[in-house]
């Protein structure tokens, strides 16, 4: 059975990678930062996968995991990372932009 799970495990970075790309692509669409994403949650992952990767570098020293938890931590961090630019960056300047304009009557 071990030579099983061996010969599937390399193939866990690519569905990993697979189930990110549709949250990643729906925070590039995103039309308002009101996305129903909790920042926390992803927040949650980036950190467990930070201490996994430690883990893995310093302890077990297995690259096969090493480069699946950093695929994970990536896409993890590219979430956290288009969730914060479009809550606090890219929708908030519009915000105030139409905010701006409707206080001078424009």
């Amino acid at each position: 059975m071990e030579w099983l799970f061996v010969k599937l495990y390399p193939l866990v970075a690519l569905l990993s990678f697979s189930g990110y790309v549709p949250q990643i692509i729906k925070l590039i669409r995103a039309r308002t930062h009101h996305d129903g994403m909790a920042l926390q949650t992803w927040l949650t992952f980036a950190l467990t996968s930070l201490i996994s990767l430690g883990y893995g570098i310093f302890h077990l020293k297995d690259g096969l995991f090493i480069a699946t938890v950093s695929t994970t931590l990536v896409c993890v961090v590219s979430v956290v990372s288009l969730l914060v630019y479009n809550r606090y960056f890219r929708f908030r300047v519009r915000e105030l932009c139409i905010k701006t304009l409707r206080t001078h009557g424009l």
